[in-house]
């Protein structure tokens, strides 16, 4: 009986030590996943050449600064406190700086030609302030209060010394900014890439490889990872030390939204829209301005000279052929033909495309795209079903029956 005992109690030992082991494998493998992906981004974004594209460069930077984050918090999950004292201070000063960084990123695309020190420093305050009040913090405790500190304060000790209560403080206020931060810059990023996109359909016909949707999809997910993150601030890292499954959730979602962010960014150019002084004056002087028979000319380019073939057309371009400016053709679009520049112009192209499908229906929607102005079938397909309320392949089949139709009168 003592035998069976024994053995039984061998066996749980032995489940216990596979448990444990797997354990610190899925925390491990959970843990690295961010830090890998920020590496990869790091050294790609990093290597392709800085003059073409700042924004991209400067994306570079932030998934540097994403990696030295998350290999912190790899470090202090795996307990290895005397590598992690000295990154603490580096950690906090990272977590707080990825939303501005990926907001200055966000600038960086759409206005802001370059990374600039006296125009961005001030969106890095906050996480300057705490990354200098926990280097005090760790200056004053030494070596041995700081592993102290990060090995049992951070687990829920507590300690009525002043040195950890102002510390305990830092970190309090480390996770209200990060919070507020959080939530503020996603609503900024929302209003900016908004207002990009209303000045893109202001000001370019074709817009495909210039919206910032992606941008729009990630900042949204960004909002719900706020959320989360909201929940994980007050739980505090703690919570999560030896629960792999809880670790997951915010691990996971991470690596995701860093690799989308990698793939995504290393695509897209910089698109930096600048406003002409012209705009300045109010509604009634550019009416007062406003040349009587530039409507009439205006309609005269579209419908007889066809400049709607030009697949790059800007209203630039088409304030020049007037000899007007932007405001006046701008004001005369809006106001006379409640459309936007963009809007206009494929209107016209989906009537050209229309005019080719009676002639040949069976050309296909890259060949109806390329002769009518679009830059690719994806185009035609969106500026198709926006102006017809329908599908091109629903207008092709509505234009067989009717021939048919047609063909059967005849007979």
């Amino acid at each position: 009986m003592v035998r069976q005992n024994s053995e039984k109690n061998s066996y749980i030992v032995a489940a216990k030590s596979v448990i444990n082991k797997m354990e610190r494998t899925i925390t491990t493998i959970l843990l690295l996943n961010p830090v890998y992906v920020a590496l990869f981004w790091s050294i790609v974004l990093n290597l392709r050449e800085e003059g073409k594209n700042r924004a991209r460069s400067f994306l570079g930077k932030f998934m540097i600064v994403a990696f030295v984050t998350y290999m912190s918090h790899f470090f202090f999950f795996h307990r290895l406190y005397d590598i992690y004292i000295w990154l603490d201070c580096i950690y906090h000063l990272g977590s707080l700086s990825l939303y501005p960084m990926f907001y200055v990123y966000t600038l960086l695309l759409i206005g802001d030609e370059r990374p600039s020190f006296r125009k961005h420093l001030r969106y890095f305050i906050a996480p300057l302030i705490v990354f200098l009040a926990l280097s005090a913090g760790h200056i004053i405790m030494g070596h041995e209060k700081s592993f102290y500190y990060v090995s049992e304060l951070l687990y829920g000790s507590d300690s009525h010394e002043q040195v950890f209560r102002y510390m305990q403080f830092v970190l309090k206020l480390d996770r209200i900014i990060f919070v507020i931060q959080a939530s503020v810059y996603v609503s900024l990023i929302a209003v900016k890439t908004t207002r990009h996109h209303r000045l893109l359909w202001e000001r370019y016909s074709s817009t495909e490889h210039m919206t910032l949707k992606w941008i729009q999809g990630l900042n949204y997910t960004l909002f719900i990872s706020v959320l989360a993150t909201t929940v994980f601030q007050i739980m505090g890292r703690i919570s999560f030390v030896d629960n792999p499954l809880k670790l997951a959730i915010p691990t996971l979602t991470i690596s995701v939204l860093v690799f989308i962010l990698g793939v995504l960014g290393n695509r897209q150019k910089q698109v930096i829209i600048r406003e002409s002084n012209d705009n300045r004056e109010s509604a009634e002087v550019i009416d007062a301005k406003m040349p009587p028979r530039l409507k009439d000319e205006l309609v005269t380019l579209f419908e007889k000279r066809q400049v709607y073939l030009e697949k790059d057309l800007t209203i630039w371009d088409v304030a020049e052929r007037l000899g007007s400016n932007r405001t006046y053709v701008s004001r005369i679009i809006n106001r006379d033909f409640r459309l936007t520049f963009s809007a206009f112009v494929n209107n016209h192209r989906v009537e050209c495309a229309k005019r080719l499908l009676d002639k040949s229906e069976d050309s296909s929607a890259e060949e109806l795209a390329d002769s009518s102005g679009f830059g690719s079938a994806n185009s035609l397909y969106r500026a198709f079903r926006a102006s017809e309320k329908g599908s091109l392949a629903e207008y092709r089949r509505t234009l067989k029956s009717r021939r048919k139709g047609h063909n059967g009168e005849v007979t």
